[in-house]
């Protein structure tokens, strides 16, 4: 190794001793440290003169019987400690001196193999050690003193020519003193690379450094960081994290998901990300099965963190098809009762535009553009974690929960998750089976129609419904989100429609039924449908420049050498930390030539198959989206990696305009637009929100030191349970309940704004409400101004500054569901003040139980649907006089906010 690596290797070395001296103030009982101290010092001897490397020896030495008296047993202690007697002895002329070290090494040697007997380095060591003495004395009897074997000193400057002739012609025994230890490292460095069947990539400029620093270290990393021999650190075969209890245990959690995504889909339109949940749940599901069977005496696999991610993954694969699937948006869209609820006479509703859901269709179409978006990114997963080192925040809080689920220092916290989430889960369980009961026939009755804020406000939607969904979602979602939907509520409900409402007869006529585009429900759809897109132009406009932006200054992204001799060992320790994460993260290469053929094949059987489920959307337009479906599923993907915004609807409605128009000006106004632009929407989405999911996973895997190759397989693995699971769990929704009734439970609201938005597409703005086309244009303008506002502002002003697409959803949906999330973020808000740290780690707990609760209690309510059992009793209050019905109401929500506010304290 030249100069320079020299001095790089002594900086690290040194560094190292000084991390573990500092430690050791802090925590002199730490074995691993101990262990990482003497290492260093056996490493710096190298670099000493004789006297200085035999008083480092003796230090290592009594570091690392320190060490090994905290913990007798630690095999890689006694390995290291058996290797600092062997180079201590042949510094020693004295021969029964020597011997006595090289006994004390063979002894230490043969006690690791005892802990440890199919370590093959520790056997080699073992065997090379016998043949210590009789090279000590050849090497001394040839006058080869401990500076010719003391590492890096070299000869003297007064060294005679002799003395050199001499040494050159003794350098093969020289060669063979030092051989039992260049074996050693050799053996350990050969195993390092035949782990690995990729070679670390090429780097450039500073990272250069970094890269050989870390080569120089390889031999010595066992010495130093042996504490990575922890049993749940050693990270499993790939295959080995994919495990048969895990799957089954992502088919469960992913049916749960589902049915939880669909609820919110068809009432509200807002998912929360659940990803943090599904790693709790699988979580909590392993552990309580490993647990019973431990209980009854069966020998139970470890679970693993990778086992862990493996579960989140296949969950968020499965689930999040229930999104990108359109069951609450594009699919639903293209039913009959849509299509009757904007009305036979609107122009561009036409009824050839009409496919009822079918389940069969449903999954056939699911599987034919689902997997597609898993293959387009594949290939650039190292360009974005590795080179571009997205965050991807998500992702990264999934893998901190994760990690934390799995370290002793976290078991505790994460037990107490689990109860939480138990209690709460029960409890909401229990609270939904009880609304039922007091329900009656109709939707008009009950908890969920109660007027707790007064008859006035609950005619504008302004009520408590008492849902534990909302709640639930209310304590996850930021406060700025839970107070944006309000703004909405209030603008909306509060000002905009009740004014709107005056001018009946004026702007539109006044005995139009409440449904009829041509009145007041025509602002209500129109206004929040201005405000999606102006939200989501914005967004795309912004993540394309700050991706463009980033792609052209890539450098920044360069990896910097820089703090090495950091006193707090931080840097030292990640840096490490970041080779093993890299190492694992590229050893299951995924290879290039399986993606693009994998994309190409699918591709293929796609474009065949979705014009058989969608004649007017022809082979040829299928053929162009899936052309420019990578370049738009990588915008998305790094987006998300950015700024944790995921935007497949965005996309997708970039197809829906297009397409729509295309076809319909095709057919010459013969109808298959809205169908055509519809199922181009599903498309799209379906491509960039699987690549997005599987990215984020990806980041999710590599800091849980989870394969790549298992993280994707279990994608594949969960996609396929979603392109079955979503579609049944729907069918139970659509079977059970009137799905899309505006004025039922399950109102399916984005179901009308998508098929509107494919009707704009090829009609335009023609026989809207009078000055409904100005309202649109400025609420457009607003959302564009808004998010400008926020982007440009200080952090303490855009930390206010309200999200224009959470205000929409309650133009159209009502404000009911705005109370729900507001009262979960206030009970977060105070729950904060009282105890930061306390709502930090049970807050989502608390909220995922709620949700699941009432997700749970879906399915009985589904079936007792379908078997026409009615709720036995009613609630209604408007039998009921005003006067009695706002005193009951009152008491009720008073009754409901002592009992969960004792509950929390």
């Amino acid at each position: 190794m030249d100069m320079q690596g020299e001095i790089e290797r002594l900086m690290f070395f040194e560094h190292a001793r000084k991390a573990a001296e500092a430690t050791y103030i802090k925590n002199p009982l730490d074995a691993d440290n101990l262990l990482r101290w003497g290492g260093a010092l056996l490493e710096l001897s190298q670099f000493q003169n004789p006297t200085a490397s035999k008083q480092m020896l003796l230090d290592a030495i009594s570091k690392l019987e320190e060490a090994l008296s905290i913990d007798p047993k630690k095999h890689a202690a006694l390995w290291c400690i058996g290797n600092v007697h062997t180079s201590y002895g042949f510094m020693i002329p004295d021969e029964i001196v020597a011997a006595d070290h090289f006994q004390k090494a063979s002894h230490y040697f043969q006690q690791a193999l005892d802990e440890q007997p199919e370590n093959e380095l520790y056997r080699k060591s073992l065997e090379l050690t016998s043949k210590a003495p009789e090279l000590h004395k050849a090497a001394h009897s040839h006058g080869l003193g401990p500076q010719a074997l003391g590492g890096v000193a070299g000869p003297s400057a007064s060294a005679s020519t002799s003395e050199n002739v001499k040494k050159k012609k003794s350098s093969d025994l020289k060669y063979d003193v030092m051989g039992w230890v260049i074996l050693a490292a050799g053996i350990a460095t050969w195993i390092s690379f035949a782990k690995s069947q990729l070679p670390p990539p090429p780097r450039q400029g500073k990272e250069v450094m970094e890269t050989e620093i870390l080569r120089s270290m390889e031999i010595s990393e066992t010495l130093l960081f042996p504490a990575t021999n922890h049993d749940e650190d050693v990270i499993p075969h790939w295959k080995d994290q994919i495990t048969t209890r895990g799957l089954i245990a992502s088919a469960l959690l992913g049916i749960l998901f589902c049915i939880i995504t669909h609820k919110l889909n068809l009432t509200v339109g807002i998912i929360p990300s659940l990803n943090v949940a599904a790693g709790l749940l699988g979580f909590f599901f392993v552990k309580s099965w490993t647990g019973f069977l431990s209980k009854l005496g069966f020998s139970v696999k470890p679970f693993t963190k990778q086992e862990n991610t493996v579960i989140q993954t296949c969950v968020v694969a499965c689930y999040g098809l229930a999104y990108s699937g359109g069951f609450g948006s594009y699919l639903i869209a293209m039913d009959e009762r849509t299509y009757k609820l904007i009305g036979a006479d609107r122009p561009g509703n036409n009824p050839e535009d009409v496919i009822n859901p079918g389940l069969w269709w449903m999954i056939v179409f699911l599987f034919a553009v689902s997997f597609l978006g898993l293959f387009s990114l594949v290939p650039l997963r190292k360009v974005m974690i590795l080179d571009y080192k997205l965050t991807y925040p998500s992702g990264t809080a999934t893998a901190m929960l994760i990690n934390s689920f799995h370290d002793n220092s976290g078991a505790e916290l994460a037990g107490n998750q689990v109860k939480c989430l138990g209690k709460y889960l029960s409890l909401s369980f229990v609270w939904s089976c009880f609304k039922w009961f007091f329900s009656g026939i109709g939707d008009a009755c009950g908890f969920d129609n109660f007027p707790t804020l007064g008859l006035t406000l609950f005619k504008n939607t302004f009520y408590f419904d008492f849902s534990p969904t909302f709640i639930g979602c209310g304590l996850i979602c930021p406060h700025l989100v839970n107070c944006s939907v309000l703004l909405g509520a209030i603008i909306s409900w509060g000002f905009l429609w009740p004014f709107i409402s005056q001018h009946a007869g004026d702007w539109y006529p006044s005995d139009l039924e409440t449904n009829d585009f041509k009145g007041l429900y025509g602002y209500k759809v129109f206004i929040p449908i201005a405000i999606i897109l102006g939200d989501g132009l914005y967004n795309l406009i912004k993540i394309t420049i700050l991706t463009m932006k980033e792609l052209f200054n890539k450098q920044q992204y360069l990896p910097v050498f820089t703090d090495v001799l950091d006193e707090s060992g931080e840097r030292l320790e990640s840096l490490l930390e970041k080779k093993k994460r890299d190492e694992v993260f590229l050893k299951d290469h995924i290879p290039l030539g399986f993606a693009v053929s994998g994309y190409v094949c699918l591709a293929a059987i796609s474009t065949a198959t979705i014009p058989l489920i969608f004649p007017p959307l022809k082979w040829y337009f299928v053929l162009s989206s899936y052309l420019v479906a990578p370049g738009l599923a990588f915008c998305n993907s790094y987006g998300a990696g950015l700024t944790d915004m995921s935007l497949p609807s965005t996309y997708g409605k970039i197809g829906l305009f297009t397409i729509a128009s295309i076809v319909e000006n095709n057919s010459g106004g013969g109808g298959g637009g809205v169908i055509a632009g519809l199922s181009a929407c599903g498309v799209m989405m379906a491509i960039v929100s699987t690549a997005a999911d599987l990215m984020q996973d990806f980041k999710t895997g590599y800091l849980t030191l989870s394969s790549a190759k298992s993280m994707f397989v279990t994608q594949l693995l969960g996609t396929a349970m979603g392109c079955v699971i979503a579609p049944l769990t729907f069918w139970m929704f659509w079977t059970a309940f009137e799905v899309g009734d505006p004025d039922g439970l399950y109102k399916a609201p984005y179901a009308v704004i998508y098929r509107e938005m494919a009707i704009l597409g090829i009609e335009g703005f023609a026989k809207l409400p009078k000055h409904c086309l100005a309202l649109c244009c400025g609420f457009f303008l607003a959302a564009l101004v808004v998010n400008l506002v926020r982007d440009i502002t200080p952090p303490k002003i855009s930390k206010f500054t309200p999200l224009p697409m959470a205000m929409a959803a309650p133009f159209y949906i009502g404000a009911y569901f705005a109370i729900d999330m507001f009262v979960g973020t206030v009970v977060l808000f105070i729950w904060e003040r009282m105890d930061k740290k306390d709502a930090d780690d049970y807050s989502g707990a608390v909220a995922s139980g709620l949700i699941c609760g009432d997700g749970i209690w879906t399915i009985p309510s589904a079936v007792l649907s379908i078997l026409r059992i009615n709720p036995p009793i009613s609630t209604s209050t408007f039998a009921l006089s005003p006067l009695m019905a706002e005193a009951l109401a009152f008491r009720s929500a008073i009754t409901f906010a002592l009992t969960c506010g004792m509950d929390f304290l």
